[in-house]
């Protein structure tokens, strides 16, 4: 069987083949590379042959290693060609050398290359008129071998990635302007009020103003009533709207205080000393003291004035007055027998109410007052006076009730406590109602 012999493109060794896999890819049996074997050539004319021409008189074979030659710059090496690596996007050659090709490496299934011979005698290429198909592409240049054959195989890999510039969209600043930024200002806003809304929620409501702490009193011996106001003498101490559900509303329990203790209501202090069961007497003006036809329970308090500039009138007939009619107001001071079941209420005092006549109305009554509570007394600026509240001793209700009551007790008193300052020129005095605690006890054992 003929073999051809020829030079392995990637190790530049000799190897054989048969004739019949000229022209087709085979393994080289040093390196094991894949390459592909050089074409069978044409066999030579008659004309040839009978004129002794050969072309195989220079060289044996023309796939055999080319000879040592004395030219200056060397041989360039046969090219190398190899079957392209995995499909990538091609990398142009920057000596635009069409013959260059990635190292052998890259390939995983070895390399394929064409083989170009030595070079032909003009004599060959004019016997057979044709090129073979090995010989299409000329030698490369000798300057460019060096480059290809100590190329680096990573290199050959690397792929260029072009930068990818994304391009604006066209008209996208309205959008931003008028759409994102209020809808996140919105929220902003929309989160603020929710969360002051709820630390409101979250806060304990403050208590609601109780109207017997703080009420409006005008002093019937201030001449200007301390408000430069020119007030009728019939609305002296009323207060509008006070009914009996107001009346006995719940006091503050900073406004309550027991026999002995001492508590002090703006610029009053009170101190309950006692409390017992005596006759006390009415008297009108000008004529005698009337008694009582029973025992009235009976508050002692001691008060001070404790301003330094204000003089007030703390007590007054009005306070505790006795309740005539039902449809009027009832006075603020008043007797709460405490019961496990319900609670006994006693408003006012023994002695009536009548606003000062007109000197003309010789026959109107007269205004009466309780002997001894010094009612009408001004209490000046650390001035202490004595003083005291009681009930009704012509009303057997509240006398057998007094009497017949164990467990707790409280008393309402209604007092003065001096003025509030509104504005430069407005000094409203002022008055609130005070509890004082006791039980049974402590009026039988001092009886």
């Amino acid at each position: 069987m003929a073999t051809v012999n020829f030079q392995c493109g990637n190790c530049n060794n000799l190897m054989a083949v048969s004739a019949e896999f000229l022209g087709q890819q085979v393994r080289c049996p040093h390196c094991q590379a894949v390459v592909v074997a050089p074409a069978a050539t044409a066999p030579a004319e008659p004309g040839l042959a009978a004129g002794g021409f050969s072309p195989h008189n220079e060289q044996d074979d023309i796939f055999a290693p080319p000879e040592p030659t004395d030219d200056l710059f060397g041989r360039a090496e046969a090219p190398r060609v190899e079957l392209p690596p995995t499909p990538h996007e091609p990398v142009l050659a920057l000596n635009g050398d069409a013959n260059m090709a990635a190292p052998a490496a890259a390939a995983p299934f070895g390399s394929t290359m064409s083989y170009a011979g030595p070079e032909t005698a003009p004599s060959a290429l004019t016997g057979t008129g044709a090129i073979p198909s090995w010989m299409d592409s000329p030698p490369a240049p000798a300057a460019a071998a060096p480059s290809i054959a100590t190329e680096p195989a990573q290199e050959a890999n690397e792929e260029v990635i072009p930068h990818l510039i994304r391009r604006p969209r066209d008209g996208g600043g309205w959008f931003v302007g008028l759409v994102v930024i209020p809808l996140i200002s919105y929220a902003l806003l929309a989160t603020v009020a929710v969360i002051l809304l709820w630390y409101r929620f979250q806060q304990a409501p403050p208590p609601p103003p109780n109207q017997l702490d703080t009420l409006p009193s005008f002093d019937p011996n201030d001449e200007e009533h301390s408000t430069h106001l020119q007030i009728k003498q019939k609305a002296l101490n009323r207060i509008r709207g006070m009914d009996v559900k107001m009346a006995t509303g719940p006091l503050l329990p900073e406004r309550i205080t027991r026999l002995g203790e001492k508590l002090q209501v703006g610029d009053l202090e009170i101190t309950p000393q006692r409390v017992d069961r005596q006759i006390v007497s009415v008297v009108s003006k000008g004529s005698q003291p009337e008694p009582g036809r029973g025992p009235s329970l009976v508050l002692h308090l001691r008060l001070k004035n404790m301003s330094s500039n204000v003089v007030f009138q703390p007590m007054d007939t009005f306070f505790y007055r006795k309740w005539m009619s039902k449809s009027e107001q009832p006075p603020l001071t008043i007797l709460e027998l405490v019961e496990a079941a319900r609670t006994v209420r006693f408003f006012g005092g023994p002695a009536e109410y009548h606003p000062p006549p007109p000197p003309s109305n010789i026959h109107a009554p007269l205004p009466q007052e309780v002997d001894g509570d010094h009612a009408s007394h001004v209490l000046r600026p650390g001035e202490v006076m004595d003083t005291f509240v009681c009930t009704d001793g012509d009303d057997k209700a509240a006398v057998d009730a007094v009497e017949n009551h164990h467990g707790k007790l409280l008393w309402r008193v209604h007092l003065r406590c001096g003025i509030i300052t509104l504005d430069s020129h407005h000094l409203v005095p002022i008055s609130s109602v005070v509890g004082v605690e006791f039980t049974d006890d402590d009026y039988r054992k001092s009886s």
